[in-house]
């Protein structure tokens, strides 16, 4: 008769197979049962951490959009000055505008990178 669940061979090392027959004494559960319930907990740990991770690079993403936004910001408050100057302004307004632009690309490629490197 096949059986209703996937199963799984595992070698343990002695210690190991000696706490797992332990357990399952102490629990009154099968040494099955216990190493199943083992992994579980073992995965959810690393679940928890990669929530805990995410959640952190999460915010460091934000960060870096806020930054974004805000190099953006100035980009377009400069652009709009150039809209209203003209003749002898354009030429002062024109190297603020670029170091703006200059700036946003910058943040951009950082974050880029940052993504990129997880």
């Amino acid at each position: 008769m096949p059986a209703r669940n996937p199963r799984v061979n595992v070698v343990l090392e002695k210690p190991l197979y000696e706490a797992v027959d332990h357990l399952a004494k102490e629990e009154g559960v099968s040494r099955s049962t216990v190493v199943r319930d083992l992994v579980k907990e073992a995965i959810e740990k690393i679940r928890r951490k990669a929530d805990k991770l995410g959640a952190e690079a999460r915010g460091k993403y934000r960060e870096q959009i806020e930054d974004l936004r805000a190099r953006q910001e100035t980009a377009r408050k400069k652009l709009e000055d150039l809209k209203r100057t003209g003749g002898e302004a354009w030429e002062d307004l024109r190297s603020g505008a670029e170091a703006a632009l200059d700036e946003l690309k910058k943040g951009v490629e950082g974050a880029v990178a940052k993504l990129k490197k997880g």
